[in-house]
């Protein structure tokens, strides 16, 4: 949950041994406008928010990506036998 801890556990395959990774910087494009303690959450709201402002937000990604990356999830899920989760469809006015 990196919106909670904010880091990524890592496990060495050979030695089995545990350690952690933070990484608050979200790059340059972001100048002073962002925190080192901001959550990925908040990064996301943040260009939420100049999306609907008008404004050309940082990061933004198309509906169609959006699409395309949960397609790829689902064959994931699918070809490793846990089965597709359970979704709805709702048709897009877009």
């Amino acid at each position: 949950m990196p919106h909670m801890f904010h880091y990524v556990e890592v496990t060495d395959k050979r030695t089995r041994q545990k350690h952690t990774q933070k990484h608050y910087n979200f790059g340059p494009e972001w100048g002073a406008r962002s925190e080192p303690w901001w959550s990925t959450y908040r990064y996301q709201l943040e260009v939420f928010i100049d999306k609907i402002s008008g404004k050309e937000p940082v990061h933004w990604i198309s509906h169609e990506d959006s699409i395309a990356q949960i397609q790829t999830l689902d064959a994931i899920y699918e070809k490793s036998d846990l089965g597709k989760r359970p979704s709805k469809f709702a048709e897009s006015k877009i």
